[in-house]
């Protein structure tokens, strides 16, 4: 018999080994889809911000600078911003994966064993499933926090919490609330994990009583309470974002036709959690139970698999919807397929007693995680050379992010998010909402890239959430990259662009190429024999395709004057600065108009010489003040109602 701590080493041991890239410290392996070109360098910039300036609410590092807590990006408002603001940012990023797989897998271990009454090996099997997710290096990220990886434990405390009568449950519930919530986004966590909490204990469990359903509703609230903030502001700023522009009925959500695209979507989850389905299939065949479909865990597998292809097929139908209804993600309900699957199929082999068949499971499913090991290899992007390259380092360390901002051209490699790690303010990254104006601005600054090229013109304009210099279809072969040809720099200098980052050389007389050691260095690469890069790794020496930075000497400072359409430099001295409080020293020979290009909200407000004064659009992009003749002191801050200091 295997006793309780044997399995809690067995699963340790399992988890170490599940996130063993992402232990390496700045070696550490990044998912660059969905983690590494977005949420990761984004809490770093947080970090950067608050080690600056302290608590904000106005990420003005990115995008022209966006609502904070609709990011989920306000310093300490959950448990991955607390990580990685109190320590090294690749350490905490280490420590969240291998939580995120031990929980997935011992939890999911002692839910099958203390909930469902199901014997060692099947409990086993249903925990190294879920632990692998998808089979594949796409595994849980940084948005998952402690969400769906954590689903088990949340679920095997709340039953024992429910079976207590202690007079302390109340106090139980709250505490495992507001720690679920503060360890939570809850775009992943309250629209679909929070309903199947409730769907698992009435239908799974059948435990259908008042008092049950009053003290999850209890745990919700409190669950919810920490998120209550970011909420809110998605809430408020959701109508006036990119989101509510979403195309539906597109080639980016209909890639193959309708009804094609919606099948190879029902596709996708068969080939993704093909195991789960296999072990799945394999115990229907050789079922001796008699009613199969008295298992209420196989039910909810029947109806739950293809709800993501239903929801495809009805998206035509959603366009009439309210823009911000329009725009959630119904679809994220497929989060919950790999959790049922895996307790499925456990629940099926509870029935066989052959030992050899779990022998071949537990071998098959060893083979696949060796199998991700080598997916990891091939595609092998260490934290080093994504957030710690010496010419993004150098820019940070020479440039004031309060002054300039710098934009990033896709290709090679490069992702606009990566300068952020690196402690510059960006115009361009991967953000999930932001102020349609921009979206419309920054549509004129690549026009001419995407207007012959189907694809990026829907993945922008139907969906937006790219916020790139799209790099051109044929970057690779491109000896220089004409910038005018794809872009619109004075665009670009006007919001505030200074530096234009490339991994090729970039023609355009107005722009000036930046001096780079590494470049000079690293140049030989391509010809180095395999022994010699493995050396120069090692030596770390080595942070991946060289940079050509340029500088722009047609852009905007961040504040300027306007007096009849003309621009005056030279007038506006900064006397403090914040991402929400900046103190301005004006001086103007007439009345004119104060400038501040980033993005406008409607939580800007203005004191000029300690009296308000109305913040409007400018271009209908940026931030406008009326300032007097004479010389005045200006006050902007960022006031958004969702503020909590």
């Amino acid at each position: 018999m295997i006793n309780k701590n044997k399995t809690f080493i067995f699963f340790l041991i399992w988890s170490l080994w599940l996130s063993a890239e992402f232990l390496l410290g700045p070696y550490s392996h990044v998912r660059i889809f969905d983690n590494g070109d977005s949420l990761l360098p984004q809490l770093i910039a947080s970090k950067i911000q608050f080690q600056k300036y302290g608590l904000s609410y106005f990420a003005d590092y990115m995008a022209l600078g966006v609502d904070a807590s609709s990011q989920f990006l306000v310093p300490f408002s959950n448990l991955n911003s607390l990580l990685f603001i109190t320590l090294p940012p690749y350490l905490a990023y280490g420590i969240l994966m291998f939580v995120q797989r031990f929980l997935a897998s011992y939890f999911t271990y002692r839910l099958a064993r203390d909930s469902l009454k199901l014997n060692i090996f099947p409990s086993i099997i249903a925990a190294l499933l879920f632990s692998l997710f998808n089979f594949s290096i796409y595994s849980f990220t940084l948005y998952h926090a402690l969400g769906l990886p954590a689903l088990p434990f949340i679920i095997w405390s709340l039953e024992r919490i429910l079976r207590t009568n202690s007079p302390k449950i109340y106090l139980y519930l709250i505490v495992l609330g507001i720690f679920v919530g503060f360890s939570n986004y809850f775009v992943y966590f309250s629209p679909y994990l929070l309903p199947f909490i409730f769907f698992w204990f009435i239908y799974v469990k059948n435990v259908y009583r008042p008092k049950i359903i009053f003290n999850l509703t209890i745990f919700s609230l409190f669950s919810i309470l920490p998120m209550a903030p970011s909420i809110l502001a998605v809430f408020l700023n959701l109508s006036s974002s990119q989101r509510t522009a979403s195309n539906l009925i597109s080639n980016t959500f209909y890639p193959q036709g309708k009804y094609l695209s919606a099948f190879l979507r029902l596709a996708q989850i068969f080939v993704s959690f093909w195991p789960s389905f296999l072990i799945i299939l394999v115990s229907v065949v050789v079922a001796k139970t008699k009613n199969l479909f008295s298992n209420r865990l196989l039910i909810t597998s029947l109806i739950l698999t293809p709800l993501p292809f239903a929801y495809k097929l009805s998206q035509p139908f959603l366009t009439n919807l309210p823009a911000n209804v329009r725009s959630f993600s119904f679809d994220r309900i497929d989060l919950l397929i790999p959790f049922v699957l895996s307790l499925t199929a456990a629940s099926l082999l509870n029935s066989h007693k052959n030992k050899s068949i779990f022998i071949i499971i537990f071998s098959l499913l060893l083979i696949l995680s060796f199998k991700i090991k080598l997916d990891t290899i091939t595609n092998y992007a260490p934290y080093r050379s994504l957030y710690e390259h010496p010419d993004l380092v150098n820019l940070a360390k020479s440039v004031d992010s309060s002054k300039w901002r710098v934009a990033t051209i896709t290709g090679g490699g490069a992702r606009p998010s990566y300068a952020l790690a690196s402690g510059l303010s960006t115009v361009d990254t991967y953000l999930t909402i932001y102020p349609k104006t921009y979206h419309k601005y920054w549509s004129e600054v690549i026009r001419n890239r995407i207007s012959g090229d189907k694809l990026r013109y829907e993945d922008f304009i139907d969906w937006g959430n790219r916020v790139y210099l799209y790099g051109p279809n044929d970057f690779d072969n491109l000896e220089k990259i004409d910038f005018e040809k794809y872009y619109d720099l004075s665009l670009l200098s006007q919001a505030n662009v200074k530096y234009i980052i490339s991994t090729k050389p970039v023609d355009d007389p107005k722009l000036i190429l930046l001096p780079s050691t590494y470049r000079e260095d690293s140049q030989n690469w391509h010809n180095f024999k395999l022994s010699e890069k493995f050396g120069y790794f090692l030596s770390g020496k080595f942070y991946g395709r060289p940079l050509y930075i340029y500088e722009n000497k047609m852009a905007y400072p961040r504040f300027f004057l306007e007096i009849q359409n003309q621009i005056v430099d030279g007038q506006v001295i900064v006397k403090n600065y914040s991402p929400d409080k900046i103190e301005l020293s004006v001086f103007s020979q007439e009345d004119s108009k104060l400038i501040f290009n980033t993005n406008y909200y409607p939580y800007w407000q203005a004191t000029v010489n300690g009296r308000k004064s109305q913040v409007k659009k400018f271009q209908d992009t940026f931030l406008q003040v009326e300032i007097p003749t004479g010389r005045v002191e200006v006050i902007l801050q960022y006031k958004p109602p969702y503020a909590t200091l």
